[in-house]
């Protein structure tokens, strides 16, 4: 009788198995398509003024529409595919109970079972087979949950091998950084740098200008390690910068952008992530230093909520609190991409005057059209079409009269 009983557990484990291997697979194609739906309503939301201002509205609900046709297809095979595990597996629970309860009569009726422990076996093929059935039921959210960890377990992998010692931590680095012809791409037919050499030696200034596209950018991404190149020929101190870890690098480097993203947080929250122990002094310093003088007339100051995506600050508040940021970590190596390009001028020349006493004895590069952030470098490069086709400082640049003193005419690009 016990053998009767559980005589359907091997066959359910069997019609399990298969079922998981067969949906997980579409499972896993079912994620991909809703990280596509989730990225198209990001879009929309996150860029809802111009989504309304070039009536995109029909468009984005067009191609919404068609991937949730796509996916309402593989998820009812899904859906079809567990409803039928369930009833497979409620069948063999039936099954289960009809040979218990067939061989358990003839036996009653042979004298060798008495019917109350036919009663008690029958009854307990519930109590086995019920546990499994509320498994199988769930094993549609479980599969959905997994296949979801593996494709995450991809992505953060290379993040997982930074915490191993297979590549170095950097102490007391001098910053002596070196270019030896540094080609790279993001695509594979549009070269972004072509053959890029240059040093930048401790505590020096250097500026890189061009028009947009020329690559000024990228060299920046390069040095930080946001993106790898398969032959590094980028060096730090004398070491292969892809020896180096990521997180060992970026803690000595602070980057300043045109266009700096805060979180959704307070500000006091988001200028501690520059220096977590940060006391209220310091706090109300570095906000001075970037002329941030706003954040104390605000109703709660530093406990302001700052919203999503920055929208309770206008353009030129948001660009004072990143610089906050700057003064508060206080880094060995200063990157400003265009970082005052959103001041006006006043302010502009307050918070250069600041960064000039922060850049002091440090490693800086600077990327800028105004004439005022560049003057001072002690070294500037011109890039052109991913090429550096000048070098020197300004007052030689200005001398030789070429690519360079075009820009800086008033009438181009390189002016305030």
């Amino acid at each position: 009788m016990a053998f009767l009983s559980l005589s359907m557990i091997p066959i359910m484990v069997i019609l399990w198995i298969f079922f998981t291997k067969v949906l997980a697979k579409i499972q896993s194609k079912l994620n991909k398509q809703w990280d596509v739906m989730y990225w198209d309503i990001w879009n929309i939301m996150s860029s809802f003024m111009l989504t309304k201002s070039l009536s995109l509205e029909q468009v984005f609900l067009s191609k919404m529409s068609k991937e949730l046709d796509s996916i309402h297809i593989d998820q009812n095979k899904v859906w079809k595919g567990w409803s039928l595990a369930a009833i497979y597996t409620w069948f063999m629970v039936m099954v289960s109970r009809i040979l218990v309860l067939g061989f358990g009569v003839y036996y009653v009726i042979d004298g060798s079972l008495s019917f109350t422990n036919l009663f008690i076996i029958f009854s307990y093929i519930w109590w086995i087979y019920f546990p499994l059935w509320a498994m199988i039921d769930k094993f549609e959210k479980v599969i959905k949950d997994i296949t979801s960890v593996k494709e995450l377990h991809e992505q953060v992998e290379s993040v997982k091998m930074e915490s191993l010692n297979i590549w170095k931590n950097i102490k007391n680095p001098q910053w002596n950084i070196s270019f030896n012809k540094v080609s790279f791409e993001y695509i594979e037919w549009k070269k972004v740098l072509r053959d890029i050499s240059f040093d930048i030696q401790p505590g020096q200034r250097v500026a890189f200008v061009g028009n947009t596209g020329a690559g000024k950018s990228t060299i920046v991404n390069l040095m930080l390690r946001f993106w790898d190149i398969e032959k590094w020929s980028i060096t730090l101190d004398g070491t292969n910068l892809k020896e180096i870890k990521k997180s060992s690098l970026r803690s000595h480097i602070w980057v300043v952008s045109q266009d700096n993203s805060l979180f959704n947080l307070t500000i006091k929250e988001n200028l501690l992530f520059a220096k977590p122990k940060a006391t209220s002094k310091e706090l109300e310093q570095a906000l001075k230093q970037a002329q941030a003088h706003f954040v104390f007339d605000l109703a709660k100051g530093l406990s302001t909520v700052i919203g999503e995506r920055w929208l309770k600050l206008s353009g030129w508040e948001k660009q004072r609190l990143s610089i906050a940021r700057l003064f508060l970590k206080n880094p060995q190596i200063l990157i400003l991409d265009e970082a005052t390009s959103a001041l006006d001028n006043k302010t502009e020349k307050l918070v250069q005057k600041a960064l000039d006493t922060l850049m002091k004895w440090r490693t800086s590069i600077i990327i800028a059209h105004r004439l005022s952030t560049i003057q001072h470098a002690d070294m500037i490069y011109m890039l052109e079409n991913g090429k550096i086709v000048e070098s020197g400082n300004y007052d030689t640049l200005m001398k030789q009269q070429k690519k360079f003193y075009e820009l800086a005419n008033p009438d181009h690009l390189i002016i305030n």
